[in-house]
């Protein structure tokens, strides 16, 4: 659970004394395989509502998680396919944060669903200095082809 923002009272410039009439939090969950929007978002409801029965609870929107398992028939060709196009062995993450509706792959389609990631370590991502090396977009452009190339031949 993030907590990305608490906004309540004044916050312009100069001081007032003044009594809040409001607070606000925003925050997020990132989910498990095992769970799901709706049972967490009720589990946070009901938790709110114990010790906080005034507060106001409001759901945004939410995605389910999706994991798809390491034996999958397609992770040995994206694996030579990601040898062939960056030369050299990948790393296998079973899982990994992030939101990305794959759900609606594996969950609804019943399609499996990997990331290959190109960017280097330090791609600060989603960040104001978001960056990409250009030797790292090149191995993407050769490696996005070797796996065209081996699901191709399935």
């Amino acid at each position: 659970l993030t907590i990305n923002g608490l906004h309540g009272g004044y916050g312009g410039p100069g001081s007032k004394t003044v009594l809040p009439g409001e607070a606000i939090c925003k925050c997020d969950i990132r989910l498990v395989e095992s769970q799901r929007v709706d049972d967490v978002f009720d589990k946070v409801e009901a938790h709110v509502r114990r010790h906080a029965p005034d507060v106001e609870f409001v759901r945004l929107h939410g995605m389910d998680p999706s994991k798809t398992p390491m034996d999958s028939p397609f992770t040995a060709p994206l694996q030579r396919a990601i040898r062939a196009g960056r030369g050299e062995e990948p790393l296998l993450v079973p899982a990994m944060g992030g939101s990305l509706p794959d759900y609606a792959f594996t969950k609804i389609l019943g399609i499996p669903a990997f990331l290959t990631p190109y960017a280097n370590p330090d791609e600060a991502n989603h960040s104001p200095n978001e960056n990409l090396e250009i030797e790292r977009f090149i191995d993407g452009i050769r490696t996005g082809a070797a796996v065209l190339l081996e699901l191709g031949t399935m």
